[in-house]
């Protein structure tokens, strides 16, 4: 959920997208994520062995932009998503990552392609048993990260 700007989307209505908008995807929380590393880091036995698939909520990004809590926050409804052209990525200031090299450009773009065209949705079970809770939702998320703005 980290990987979007919520700022930018507040302010602007667009939410920068470097793959397809509507291909279902899986998010989760980095909040909910490092719970679960201090419950497996402080109580090793527990999980020893385990191998975990930590997806919090399938989604679209399409259907966060259009999500009535950004438009609450924002005053208006006309939020969209606006592609990034893959060449454009590195200029754009989306990646967060130094890239060198060409193998590194060649697998962000075989990773973006995958995300583009089928997506990495998931089970959102595991992170609920292992939380004990639902994991946080896009809403949960924006409505605690975009009060900041």
């Amino acid at each position: 959920m980290q990987n979007v700007d919520i700022k930018s989307v507040v302010k602007d209505g667009k939410l920068r997208v470097p793959y397809n908008p509507k291909t279902l995807q899986g998010f989760l929380d980095l909040k909910d994520l490092a719970e679960v590393a201090s419950e497996v880091i402080l109580n090793p036995a527990n999980h020893n062995l385990a191998t975990y698939e930590l997806v919090g909520e399938n989604t679209t990004l399409e259907s966060v932009a259009q999500m009535p809590i950004i438009h609450q926050f924002r005053g208006l409804s006309d939020t969209r998503c606006e592609l990034v052209p893959r060449d454009k990525l590195l200029e754009s200031g989306m990646v967060h990552l130094k890239v060198q090299g060409p193998d590194m450009r060649e697998g962000l773009g075989r990773m973006l392609y995958y995300y583009d065209r089928r997506g990495i949705p998931g089970n959102s079970n595991t992170i609920r048993w292992l939380l004990g809770r639902s994991a946080t939702t896009w809403e949960g998320f924006i409505q605690r990260e975009a009060w900041m703005y």
